[in-house]
């Protein structure tokens, strides 16, 4: 964006670029064609502006839309396209990559002998025992005559292959009978493949016949790297830890590992060669199926399963889903197999439950929370935001889109007839997530720019606290060591926020020193140098925005930042104004406050003292020592990774949180402690209970006050409102 000029023919670019040109140019004068690659993803910006361009090109004659990707529903496109044309015409380019053999679930069983034991974790209804069949590896009767191409000959032999093995595939060979209409289904196999097909259950990762393929692959087949998908990093240091205590590099076996919070060099080893005998496996979520490509891939095994955030507008909160990956994005994963030479695809799902799959991945539309999304439309004055998202490709929920306006209201962003405030207009402005950006002006106004700054960077891209797969303690240690107080005051120890501040400053102090001592005090504090430099640059970019809607005053720019001597630059390029209060910490948590109300929790009564029984288990099942619920979903746990989970005592009854996430349990992510002050100051609306002698925060949070001191904070608000 910073390099174009009038001589610039062809400009590389995100799509939040173009959507910010937009903001100044609604036509794109100038320009004659847009080309949007990976349509097939169906990111939210990807969405929004392909709804933007079509609207255009009734307005531009001249105009070119190309919407490309190697698995596209080009249907879906070509249609939604000719609504506003007379005419969409669809390209097709053939690949280039080489063939792939093709396996389902059937073939995987039929060629390693698998047996699935009615009752192991891993038949249908099974749910608890882990003295499962295993895998009749010995006696299995696989010749592999499937429906596809026929796999090679039965695994015999490994670690496990024992006669114990065969007599259970024997006995249960005797016991279970062949439902006819399976064996009717699936023609060719064997009775053993068909009697697991009818116990085992698919939606179940089977961590036993994953082990029992990589065997049979690396015993059948010759040399070549095996890339396993798997939904998220739980699943990958299970079979990690699986695979790591059965196979070692003397066998001939390197296992790494590929997830977005492992550390640089972990990834790196991805793409590495492994001496002549070993075999590398790779086990990777899905950034292995576009982000990245691994040449000596040969072998993929597709577990199938895929982790999604599902956002749901009723509750406010997203969940992390594990489900069944689309067919393009199958296919996206067996073209990984066929990089370098002819490869070979295990999908871990039937060819029954294969039928089911959706064609396509859902779009991010309409799994996400939509504020950013609408105060983008507001800002492009493209109409009303129900009828503008109702001319996406596939639109979001109503709900969604309600949820959405009440969420700007919560933030002051939209008054009550929904249009834009003040706020709200530089808001849209702002890149960055809603209320990321509240936060980011606050700071600005209140003069603690620069610590804020580097908070939202930090809660704007992945986490810079990595944790290796062999030394998760040691990270979870050097986190906490991080969060050490300082002085009695401190109040780091009670702050995710606080402590993502004080790694960042610590590395950027260590950078200043040279000679390396950055990347030993990122090794130190396990932190991942990589994603501390895209805060930096991120940090800088908000400065050099803030300065252009003129919340900073002079000339910030990203090129005299980069040249400073004196840490990111930022805290010189912004100014004293900006930056009067930025040691005041009290000031920037109350500003953090501002910014994510209200995702607010309060903290109750210790666990088992004035409260239910039920309240104490739940505190004592989620390891910690309190009771803390939200307005809306009552008991809440704060998550594993927070510096406050497992905190014995709290100095303040409120808890900040930048996200809450289902799994198990309702999950409260990014914590930060604070007071009463901030929210009265920073949070929803205030109201004086003269007959009670109390101040009121939105109707819930109620604070007793004397009737001056509560008359004296609705003024307060009333001026910083």
């Amino acid at each position: 964006e910073g390099k174009s000029s009038a001589a610039t023919r062809v400009l590389f670019c995100t799509t939040g670029v173009l959507l910010r040109r937009l903001q100044s140019d609604p036509l794109l004068q100038g320009v004659s064609h847009v080309i949007v690659d990976e349509v097939h993803e169906r990111d939210l910006n990807s969405d929004f502006l392909l709804i933007v361009l079509r609207d255009m090109l009734p307005k531009r004659p001249d105009f070119r839309v190309v919407a490309m990707s190697a698995t596209v529903n080009a249907d879906l496109f070509a249609n939604y396209f000719c609504q506003v044309t007379s005419v969409c015409p669809v390209v097709e380019i053939p690949g280039r990559t080489f063939p792939v053999q093709e396996y389902r679930l059937e073939d995987a069983i039929e060629a390693t002998g698998y047996v699935c034991e009615p009752g192991s974790i891993y038949a249908k209804g099974g749910g608890g025992s882990t003295a499962s069949g295993r895998f009749g590896r010995g006696g299995g009767k696989g010749g592999g005559q499937g429906r596809g191409h026929q796999l090679k000959g039965s695994f015999g032999g490994g670690s496990r292959g024992s006669k114990m093995q065969s007599l259970i595939a024997d006995s249960l060979d005797k016991e279970a009978e062949v439902d006819p209409a399976m064996a009717a289904q699936y023609p060719g196999y064997s009775d053993s493949t068909l009697r697991c097909l009818q116990t085992v259950d698919e939606q179940v990762i089977n961590f036993e016949l994953l082990e029992a393929l990589i065997r049979h692959i690396s015993t059948e087949y010759n040399d070549g790297a095996i890339l396993v998908f798997l939904p998220g990093m739980a699943e990958i240091r299970t079979l990690y830890d699986m695979l790591a205590s059965e196979m070692t590099r003397d066998e001939g076996f390197l296992l790494i590992p590929l997830h977005s919070t492992l550390s640089s060099e972990e990834q790196l080893l991805t793409f590495s060669t492994p001496p002549p005998g070993v075999r590398k496996v790779v086990l990777a979520t899905n950034i292995a199926e576009t982000s990245i490509t691994i040449d000596d891939v040969v072998f993929v095994i597709d577990s199938g399963k895929v982790k999604e955030m599902q956002y749901d507008p009723r509750t406010r909160m997203a969940s992390l889903e594990t489900g069944w990956v689309s067919r393009a994005s199958a296919r996206q994963r067996r073209g990984r197999a066929g990089r370098c030479t002819e490869g070979y695809c295990f999908h871990l799902f039937s060819s029954t439950q294969e039928a089911a799959l959706a064609d396509f991945t859902q779009a991010e539309i309409m799994r996400v929370p939509l504020e950013q999304l609408c105060l983008q439309i507001k800002a492009l004055r493209l109409g009303d935001v129900a009828a503008f998202l109702g001319r996406a490709i596939e639109p979001p929920s109503e709900a969604a889109i309600r949820r959405a306006g009440e969420a700007l209201r919560e933030l002051a962003a939209v008054d009550d007839s929904g249009e834009l405030t003040p706020l709200g207009s530089h808001m849209a402005e702002l890149p960055v997530d809603a209320r990321v950006g509240k936060m980011i002006l606050y700071a600005a106004v209140f003069g603690c720019l620069d610590p804020v700054l580097t908070i939202a960077a930090g809660m704007s891209v992945r986490s810079p606290f990595l944790a290796p797969m062999s030394q998760r303690d040691a990270a979870d240690a050097a986190r906490r060591a991080l969060a050490a107080p300082v002085s009695p005051s401190d109040i780091t120890p009670f702050s995710d926020h606080c402590v993502l501040l004080r790694a960042y400053n610590g590395w950027q102090a260590a950078k200043a020193r040279g000679r390396g001592a950055d990347r030993a005090y990122a090794g130190r504090y396990f932190l991942s140098p990589t994603t501390l430099k895209s805060m930096t640059d991120l940090k800088r970019q908000f400065a050099e925005l803030l300065a252009e809607i003129g919340f900073v005053s002079g000339k910030v720019r990203m090129r005299d930042m980069e040249r400073s001597k004196i840490g990111d630059g930022v805290l010189q390029a912004t100014g004293k104004n900006a930056n009067a209060h930025a040691g005041c910490m009290p000031l920037v948590r109350a500003v953090v406050c501002a910014g994510l109300y209200p995702n607010i929790a309060c903290i109750q009564a210790r666990a088992g003292l004035l409260t239910s029984a039920a309240d104490a288990e739940f505190a004592q099942s989620a390891g910690q020592h309190q009771v803390i619920n939200t307005r809306i979903d009552g008991q809440v746990a704060i998550h594993p990774s927070s510096i406050n989970f497992n905190c014995p005592h709290f100095h303040h009854n409120f808890l900040l949180y930048h996200e809450k996430v289902l799994t198990t349990k309702i999950y409260l992510r990014e914590t930060t402690v604070v007071g009463g002050y901030p929210l009265l100051l920073f949070a929803g609306k205030v109201e004086v209970r003269h007959d009670r002698g109390t101040i009121c925060c939105d109707d819930w949070i109620e604070f007793k006050a004397p009737l001056r001191v509560a008359v004296l904070f609705k003024e307060l608000r009333s001026e910083l409102d």
